[in-house]
Parts: C-alpha cells; structure tokens; sequence
C-alpha cells in the first residue's frame, strides 16, 4: 500500500498493522470455522491456544494503532 511521502521506518510500521490486521482477520476466520464444526482441518493444538493468540494479536493490533496516532499524522488510522 502507497502511503505517500514517508521515512522507511514508517511506511515499515503502517505495512507491518496491515499485515497484522490480516493475519488476525485469518485467524478469526478459522477460529470460527472450528467452533461451527466446519474446518477444513484439524489442528493439533487446543482451542485456548488459537484464542489466546488471537487475544494476543488483538492487543498487539491495538498496541500498534496507538503508536501510529502518536507517532505518525496518517488519515488511515481505522
């Protein structure tokens, strides 16, 4: 994603929030998937094990969107 006329460290820090809104997005997803019956697969580690990384991106997300309103005067702050 262009974001203008910016330093390297932070189009690095807007790149890695949307990353990570993405990877959270995915694991939501499955998480959900699991929980109705409907995943594709199996996988080997409890559920409490995908919650509390998704809880832990979650707050890692939050974590990021803070700094950026800080740090950076950026019109995608969503």
């Amino acid at each position: 994603m262009d974001y203008g006329i910016m330093e390297a460290w932070q189009e690095r820090l807007l790149e890695e929030r949307d990353e990570l809104r993405g990877r959270l997005e995915r694991l939501n997803f499955t998480i959900g998937r699991r929980r109705a019956g409907r995943l594709e697969y199996e996988p080997l580690c409890p559920m409490d094990t995908l919650v509390e990384q998704r809880d832990l991106m979650r707050d890692y997300l939050m974590v990021l969107e803070e700094r950026i309103g800080a740090e950076l005067d950026v019109k995608d702050r969503r």
